[in-house]
């Protein structure tokens, strides 16, 4: 049996080996800063929209404490009303 023999001639086979390397290891570093870019813009993106998501939260909470004060006014005017809780979508008659 013939033992394996090692030397240090170069052949095609080497060469698209080590090409197809380079290509892949430059394909995905393209690939992961592109990714990063994106990423960046989009947290950028949502820094930006935080004070307008801000003043949104809070115009709710108003919004939710008039809709407290108009339900409790009108329990009050119509008790009967108040006693029979009505689903989205179901209009009182």
């Amino acid at each position: 049996m013939p033992t394996p023999r090692f030397d240090w001639s170069i052949n095609l086979g080497h060469i698209l080996i080590v090409v197809g390397m380079l290509i892949t290891a430059a394909t995905t570093y393209t690939s992961v800063m592109i990714t990063l870019t994106e990423h960046e813009l989009r947290l950028k993106s949502v820094e930006a929209n935080l004070p307008k998501l801000e003043l949104m939260r809070e115009n709710l909470a108003v919004i939710s404490r008039d809709i407290a004060v108009i339900r409790e006014r009108l329990t009050r005017a119509i008790p009967e009303r108040a006693e029979t809780p009505i689903s989205p979508g179901q209009e009182r008659r």
